[in-house]
């Protein structure tokens, strides 16, 4: 038998491609085929579904129980601690001292002490880069002034 006498039997059809064999009752392993193949995929589906709702319902645990002084990161990165809670806002107080209001959806997590003491340090400009940084643009005196066609043949 090669493989494609094996994917009509699979399929319940007589591997000699005639009519002249019925199909068992059921369907044969084919008639079982596509029902095991849907269960597992519900199930695959069922098993992502669940762990989703257990992460979501941890973050929403997180976010309702925070507390004034707490060290938080938003969605967009920004890092402070909760300085006022009114509702659903909360008002966090950046390490430069500024204040910026957010709703509770925007809190990601909490900041760890190694976050919060990398915000603290100082950058000073040699420590972002030991280049040059390289300039894609041209330069003023290659744009053409104006009136000045780009192209030299007009």
């Amino acid at each position: 038998m090669d493989l494609v006498d094996l994917a009509f039997l699979a399929m319940g059809a007589p591997a000699d491609g005639g009519e002249g064999g019925e199909a068992p009752p059921g369907g044969g392993f084919g008639g079982l085929l596509l029902p095991l193949m849907l269960g597992g995929l519900i199930l695959v589906f069922w098993m992502m579904s669940r762990r989703n709702k257990k992460q979501q319902g941890k973050v929403e645990d997180f976010r309702n129980t925070l507390t004034i002084g707490t060290r938080v990161m938003t969605l967009g990165g920004m890092i402070g601690v909760i300085s006022d809670i009114h509702g659903d806002i909360v008002t966090l107080k950046s390490p430069g001292g500024d204040e910026s209001a957010y709703t509770r959806r925007a809190i990601r997590e909490a900041v760890t002490d190694e976050m919060w003491e990398a915000m603290l340090e100082p950058v000073s400009v040699d420590d972002l880069s030991d280049s040059e940084p390289e300039d894609n643009d041209q330069s003023q005196a290659d744009q053409p002034e104006a009136g000045e066609s780009e192209d030299p043949t007009k």
